[in-house]
C-alpha cells in the first residue's frame, strides 16, 4: 500500500510538517530537546502525512488514473478505425 501511495506521500510532507508547524508552533511539543518529544513530533507527523497521502490517493489519483485509461482507450479505438 506505502508503494501506491508514495508520491502522495513526497507531494505531502511538505504540506503536513508546515501545518504541524504552524498548530504547535506555541506550545513546547516542538521543542525537541528530549528523545521523547522528538519522537512524539516524528510519530504525529508520519501519521498525519500517511493519512492524507491515503485520501488523497483514493479521491484524486484514482479517478486521475481510471479517466486517463479511459482516453488512452478511446484514442487507440480511434486510430484503429481510422483508413
Amino acid at each position: 500500500m506505502l508503494g501506491e501511495i508514495s508520491y502522495s506521500v513526497y507531494v505531502l510532507h511538505g504540506v503536513v510538517l508546515f501545518g504541524l508547524y504552524t498548530l504547535a508552533q506555541p506550545s513546547a511539543l516542538l521543542n525537541a530537546s528530549t528523545p521523547g518529544r522528538l519522537f512524539s513530533l516524528l510519530l504525529i507527523a508520519s501519521t498525519s502525512t500517511v493519512a492524507m497521502a491515503t485520501l488523497v490517493h483514493i479521491a484524486i489519483e484514482r479517478p486521475a488514473l481510471r479517466l486517463g485509461r479511459r482516453f488512452t482507450a478511446i484514442s487507440r479505438e480511434q486510430e484503429l478505425a481510422a483508413p
